[in-house]
């Protein structure tokens, strides 16, 4: 296997403003990683050139009126007296101990939404754990004596892998998380559909609340030629098949067997722009053609346009009528406020409840039933699958 290591700092975005500003923020401080970027216009003597001390070139020798050089008469150059231009007094006072901190893993039920690869998360109050999360804090987290710290990285095919390895105080009031990812080779065969990876740990509070979180990924690339296993050995995110062979069935609990790649197939609705009536069901086929025999891996990508996805109860069936449910009521991300919701989304799932042992060739029907949300539109809809000789 290839090893590569790539030290990246990425400043935390939305989800870091969450955890580490004493409130929830609004949407303005989004990009933001701490007050000190964020700065202050509210006219009211720090910093806004209004004629009270802040610049405005009123004749006492620094341009600020005050006498003191910084423009706000409190001596530290950010007109609140804590050294960090918000007021709040959550300055990186206690800057922590620098080395290795010790780390808990934790299984988070992730957004499925408005997530990106590459970012950094940290959580410092029960408050903005809730506010992103939309749900109660893991009962084994004590906030603020502990924290949750998380990270998102790379948009993968099923088969690759990304774990958090550790976390280390670097600097002042600075924190590091140590990532192990895979990926697959160039001389690998893949699926298409991708899902972002994400991970979570908890650990004791190393430092002041206001601080810069920073990932260091270790990508392990997995090559297929050198260090692939045959047809029908075994395969998952650590052990790739040879080139020409697929990891057939990883997509249903991260363990398959090496398959012939071309027995993998992808078929697109293309653009559709189905209406959706208010209470109404609406169907939509694909046929499917050319694969083996039953199937080992079913992928299923649909975009919507809806502004109640609570509503709606989407069910997928394949050619021998077994009828699977893909989405059934649930929330998406609409209580999800810093998403942003306009309506549009897409829903990428493996359902549960194909046998294996089903046919794949024939039509497959995509079901979308309105339970009185006021209608929508289905843009299009993906199916992916894997197959194997029955």
């Amino acid at each position: 296997m290839q090893t590569k290591t790539i030290h990246t700092a990425l400043f935390v975005l939305a989800s870091l403003t969450l955890a580490c500003s004493d409130d929830a923020p609004s949407h303005e401080e989004v990009g933001a990683t701490d007050s000190e970027t964020r700065g202050d216009t509210d006219d009211n003597g720090d910093g806004d050139g209004d004629g009270d001390g802040d610049g405005d070139g009123d004749g006492d020798g620094d341009g600020d009126g005050d006498g003191d050089g910084d423009g706000d008469g409190d001596g530290d150059g950010d007109g609140d007296g804590d050294g960090d231009g918000d007021g709040d007094g959550d300055a990186c006072e206690d800057p922590g101990e620098p080395g290795p901190v010790a780390t808990t893993p934790l299984d988070l039920l992730w957004p499925e939404f408005g997530l990106e690869p590459d970012q950094a998360f940290s959580f410092t109050t029960a408050d903005g754990y809730s506010e992103f999360f939309a749900a109660m804090v893991p009962p084994e987290v004590e906030f603020p004596a502990q924290w949750i710290v998380g990270a998102t990285a790379l948009a993968q095919v099923p088969g690759t892998a990304m774990t958090i390895a550790g976390a280390a105080v670097t600097g002042a009031c600075e924190l590091d998380l140590a990532l192990e990812i895979t990926e697959l080779a160039d001389n690998c065969e893949r699926f298409e559909t991708t899902f972002i990876h994400d991970a979570a740990v908890s650990l004791a509070a190393p430092f002041s609340p206001e601080h810069t979180l920073t990932l260091s990924p270790t990508i392990t690339t997995l090559d297929c030629a050198a260090d692939g296993v045959g047809e029908v050995f075994g395969c998952n995110a650590l052990i790739p098949c040879q080139p020409g062979l697929l990891c057939a069935g990883v997509t249903r609990g991260g363990q398959g067997l090496c398959t012939d790649a071309t027995f993998r197939g992808v078929f697109d609705s293309g653009p559709i722009d189905l209406p959706i009536g208010d209470g109404a069901m609406v169907l939509h086929e694909l046929e499917v053609m050319g694969l083996a025999s039953v199937d080992t891996d079913v992928l299923i990508t649909v975009a919507l346009d809806h502004s109640e996805p609570a509503a709606l109860q989407i069910t997928l069936t394949n050619p021998d009528t077994n009828e699977v449910m893909v989405w059934d009521m649930q929330t998406g991300p609409e209580i999800y406020p810093w998403i942003g919701f306009d309506g549009e989304f897409v829903i990428v799932r493996s359902p549960n409840g194909f046998s294996g042992d089903e046919s794949v060739n024939g039509t497959w029907t995509l079901k979308v039933v309105d339970t009185d949300g006021g209608g929508g539109v289905i843009k299009s809809w993906t199916l992916e699958i894997m197959s194997r000789l029955d």
